[in-house]
Parts: structure tokens; sequence; C-alpha cells
């Protein structure tokens, strides 16, 4: 995903997946965000200077985030124990 000068990718798979900026023109890393205890990423969506996703712990776990598109620095975490649906 690219905005705001940054592209922005999720490792879905590894241990544990993580997201990270880097800039547009250089390709140079611009920061990392680790959501430890993740199994699994959906894709990202972004919204005024804030990337949003949904990610899974287990299949019964989901967690939603905000993450800074500056930084990736976490906005807010949701846990939901139950699931989203």
């Amino acid at each position: 995903m690219i905005a705001d000068g940054k592209v922005f990718l999720s490792t879905r798979t590894g241990s544990p997946p993580e997201i990270r900026g880097f800039d547009l023109i250089s390709g140079e890393p611009a920061w990392t965000a680790d959501l430890g205890g993740v199994e699994s990423l959906d894709p990202l969506t972004y919204h005024d200077g804030r990337i949003y996703l949904q990610g899974s712990q287990d299949r019964r776990t989901d967690l939603l985030w905000a993450l800074d598109a500056e930084n990736g620095g976490v906005i807010w975490e949701k846990l939901t124990a139950d699931g989203l649906g």
C-alpha cells in the first residue's frame, strides 16, 4: 500500500508477522511494527495518517490495530476474544 510518501507492507507469515514502512523515493526502511503474538495479518487499510489492520492469534481471537503511518506506533489495539464474526 502506498500513502504519504511511504510504502507499507505486511509480512503475513513468519514469526511473528510485522508491518513495515519504507520511504517511497529511496526505498530505505522507515520503521517496523512488531505486533507480537499474532499468527496472521489481513491486508492493510490507510486513512488520514493511520494504518488499520486485523490479525489473529488463533481461530477464536481476533485483534484490530490503528498504527501511526509516520512512525509505526500503535495508536490503539482492540482484542476480541470471540472473534469478529
